[in-house]
């Protein structure tokens, strides 16, 4: 069944990160490359969640700007000394591929990252790699490949420090909360998840909401605190069925700045008294990096559950394909 690949994925995340660590192994990547001062990453989708949960839980340790970008061209800003990275999953991005096109023409510096398809054959510094571990195909389950060889390019350039020992035990924490990942998932049924997320975890709540559309087949959408604290709670007077339509997952960490945990224990009072439903996820682990990994695991397992509250094969995505094969006919 479709549903046990997609188990089997997230049960197997921490191989998927034993494989890269183990197999990443460009050489002289520094030297190749020259002087870089910023990194600009070009993916879409599931293919560019690994860049969005390091870019947040490393951002204190990171020593580079890191711009992620959804579009197909490059901002004028960008130049020789600009690392452009090169996102898909599949290698046949259209967005992805007319990026690299273009900084091919400038001669800018380019690193591909995919496990096939056009890109695999472009002349260019790349990491093609076999998603054996990714039993249910798609590139939002290739979570562990996506985080990893991102930690890893950082590190092999001098911009991030880590231990690949701590990492591949810090990892385990992935499934300690598949158990309630089932409860929180009904809780979800009939409602429009707004999840809510800061700091070193709101890489975690774009990684959430994309897997709740597309595992979950259910919209959703995400917002950082302190942001959302200047306006957002005005916009929960209107429409007046509001709190029938909506439940909020606060995505809360002892570890966050003391004025924004602040900031949730007022949200709470907020939203009881606007009598709007909402769940709260606990960030477990020593440290951020623990934390992060702890959420993901939650999140992943919430999208699968939810799927099948919702009835519905978690895995294909038919209304993406659709839209593809409507914009290449």
């Amino acid at each position: 069944m479709k549903d046990n690949d997609v188990f089997k994925t997230f049960e197997n995340n921490h191989k998927q990160f034993e494989q890269i660590f183990k197999e990443f192994s460009v050489s002289n990547l520094k030297s190749k490359l020259g002087q870089i001062d910023k990194i600009f990453v070009c993916g879409m989708g599931g293919s560019a969640l690994g860049p969005h949960f390091v870019r947040s839980v490393f951002l204190e340790k990171i020593n580079i700007p890191i711009i992620i970008s959804n579009e197909y061209n490059l901002p004028n800003w960008v130049d020789k000394k600009t690392l452009i990275i090169i996102l898909s999953f599949s290698g046949e991005t259209e967005e992805s591929i007319s990026c690299f096109k273009e900084a091919q023409k400038k001669n800018f510096k380019t690193f591909i990252i995919c496990t096939g398809g056009d890109l695999s054959k472009e002349d260019s510094l790349k990491f093609v790699y076999n998603p054996k571990y990714n039993y249910a195909k798609n590139p939002r389950f290739a979570l562990g490949y996506s985080i990893a060889i991102f930690m890893t390019l950082l590190n092999k350039l001098g911009f991030l420090k880590y231990n690949k020992k701590d990492t591949l035990k810090q990892i385990k924490i992935f499934s300690r909360g598949k158990s309630q990942s089932k409860r929180l998932a009904q809780k979800i049924v009939g409602k429009i998840p707004i999840i809510i997320s800061s700091e070193h975890l709101f890489g975690n709540a774009h990684i959430f909401n994309n897997q709740i559309n597309e595992t979950g087949k259910n919209f959703a959408s995400y917002f950082a605190i302190p942001e959302i604290c200047h306006h957002q709670f005005e916009g929960l007077t209107f429409p007046k069925n509001l709190n029938n339509q909506i439940v909020y997952i606060l995505i809360i960490s002892d570890l966050y700045h003391k004025r924004n945990q602040k900031r949730y224990e007022i949200m709470r009072q907020i939203l009881n008294k606007k009598k709007i439903k909402f769940i709260e996820i606990k960030a477990t682990g020593n440290n951020i990096f623990e934390e992060a990994i702890y959420v993901l695991g939650i999140s992943s397992y919430v999208s699968f559950y939810l799927a099948n509250y919702n009835k519905i094969d978690p895995q294909p995505n038919p209304w993406v394909d659709y839209l593809k094969m409507k914009i290449n006919s």
